[in-house]
Parts: C-alpha cells; sequence; structure tokens
C-alpha cells in the first residue's frame, strides 16, 4: 500500500522543482544560510504539491487510465488505491504543502502554492484536453517556480530569466508531446492523452525548432545583459551543447517523453549540466 502511495506521488518527478533555486543561484544569495534553508522549504513545499496534483490527475484519469495499456497499472487506475483514500491523501499533501508554504517561508510564496494548484484543477479536469493550452499551463507552472525563489529570499527576478525559464519548459513539454505522438502513430491503441490527436508530427517538430532557438537567444541575451556577471557569457556553449543533445534524443533516440528520467539516464546531459552548474557557481562566486 505506501508503496502504491510513493508510485502515485511521482517522487522521480521532483527533479523538475530545481527551478526555485534559480534565484539563490543567479542573485548570488547562495552564500546566506538562512536563503539556503528558505529555498529548500518552497522546494519542499511545491513537492508535495507536484504531488498532490498528480493524485488529482490519476483521480480524474482513472477510468481512461484503466483502458489505457501501460497506465492501467498505476494504484488508483488498478484499484489498489480507493477514490476516497487518493481524495484523502491529496488534502493532505495541499494542507501540507500551504503549511510549509506559509508558516515556514511566507504568504507570498503560499499565494504562488494556491495558484499552482488552483491551476492545476483546472488543467486536470479541462485544459490537458485544449490543444497547445496544455503545454502552456505546464510552462506556466515552472514559471511559478522561479518566481516563487525569489519571492522566498525577497529579490527581484530577471525578466529574462523568466524567459528562459517558460521557453525551455515548453521545450521539454513539446518533445515529451511529440514522443507521445509518434508513440500514438504507431500504435493507435497507445493514446496516452485525448489532446495527442489534435498534433501532427510536422506541428511538433516546427515547434521544438522555434522553442529550442528562442531558448538558446533567450539565455545568451540574458547573459550578455547582465551587468552584475557579464562572464556568464561562457556558460553558453553548456546550454547549446545541452540542448542539441537533446535535440539529439528527440529525433535520434526517439526519447523525450520523459525529461526528468533523460537527465539522468544520458550521461552527456548529465555531465553537460553539472559543468553548467558549476560554471554558474564560479563565475557568480568570484568574477564580480
Amino acid at each position: 500500500m505506501i508503496k502504491d502511495f510513493i508510485k502515485t506521488a511521482r517522487p522521480s518527478h521532483y527533479s523538475k522543482n530545481i527551478f526555485v533555486f534559480s534565484a539563490l543561484i543567479f542573485a548570488q544569495k547562495f552564500l546566506k544560510f538562512e536563503n539556503v534553508i528558505l529555498t529548500f522549504w518552497v522546494f519542499f513545499s511545491f513537492c508535495l504539491a507536484a504531488s498532490a496534483v498528480y493524485f488529482l490527475n490519476d483521480i480524474f484519469d482513472k477510468k481512461e487510465d484503466s483502458l489505457h495499456l501501460s497506465k492501467k497499472h498505476r494504484p488508483i487506475a488498478a484499484g489498489r488505491i480507493t477514490g476516497n483514500q487518493a481524495i484523502i491523501a491529496y488534502l493532505f499533501l495541499i494542507i501540507a504543502s500551504c503549511l510549509v508554504s506559509l508558516i515556514l517561508v511566507n504568504k507570498y510564496v503560499f499565494i504562488i502554492i494556491l495558484v499552482y494548484l488552483v491551476l492545476n484543477i483546472f488543467y486536470s479536469w479541462k485544459l490537458k484536453h485544449v490543444v497547445l493550452i496544455d503545454i502552456f499551463i505546464v510552462s506556466i507552472g515552472f514559471v511559478l517556480r522561479v518566481l516563487s525563489g525569489g519571492l522566498a529570499i525577497g529579490v527581484n527576478i530577471s525578466e529574462w530569466l523568466l524567459i528562459c525559464a517558460i521557453l525551455l519548459a515548453l521545450f521539454l513539454a513539446i518533445a515529451k508531446r511529440r514522443e507521445e505522438y509518434m508513440a500514438y502513430e504507431m500504435d493507435k491503441n497507445n493514446l496516452t492523452r485525448k489532446v495527442i490527436t489534435n498534433y501532427n508530427e510536422t506541428l511538433l517538430n516546427q515547434m521544438i525548432g522555434i522553442v529550442a532557438s528562442l531558448t538558446i537567444i533567450s539565455y545568451s541575451l540574458y547573459t550578455i545583459l547582465n551587468e552584475n556577471f557579464n562572464h556568464l557569457i561562457f556558460t553558453v556553449p553548456f546550454v547549446l551543447y545541452g540542448i542539441f543533445r537533446y535535440l539529439y534524443i528527440i529525433f535520434k533516440e526517439k526519447g523525450g517523453a520523459k525529461p526528468e528520467k533523460e537527465m539522468l539516464r544520458d550521461k552527456h546531459i548529465l555531465f553537460t549540466s553539472i559543468l553548467w552548474f558549476v560554471a554558474v557557481i564560479v563565475i557568480i562566486a568570484f568574477f564580480q
């Protein structure tokens, strides 16, 4: 039973919440222990909120998941977690997330968490079935993470950093939709979500190309226009290689459906991410 609850909570997806650390790093606030602790609580709060969203999503999709080839094995769809148990878990996670953000951080982060939760209620109920809106809702979630990190430690978030966050989130979301669409094209019984039928390969390929280009351009401009840390421009090659490598995974290896796993599975992506992170920390800490 415990394993089923953990599986439904999707802890493997918590890596998405590292976006809350953006403000801590790029505002050079990581040298103050208090800020690190506050950001950690924001991260924890978003982990709880994200798990709540997954419970809600599986509750809404129970009937459809039970008919799907692989999703029918999910605990709620398979009946190993009853509807009442799922609702109780959902409410517990919501309350825990809200209490952590309100008591251990501040009211602004609490409001962001509420917005995130309400947005995902509409997403799970209706918006995930609306073409294009579905991927934009996912991207907004990442922007909320970045904003919450800044509000937790009282710093203003660069508009360029927000643009980079939403573009990167769009890139990963579109890549995921493409892999799902290609799987559906190969097997019509493998329909992971209804909205997939409203996409096609050409549209998704064009969207990936546009967003990938804009992500690189936006990050490059952010490093150039950042007067405090203009040496960040030397981290652009890492971003370039990381995106190109992910494009390789999408078009050559036919992957991209699970970004959180691709980041850890692919040694090139993982090593590049580590190098980028180290380079950013060193530049911000020693080259002002």
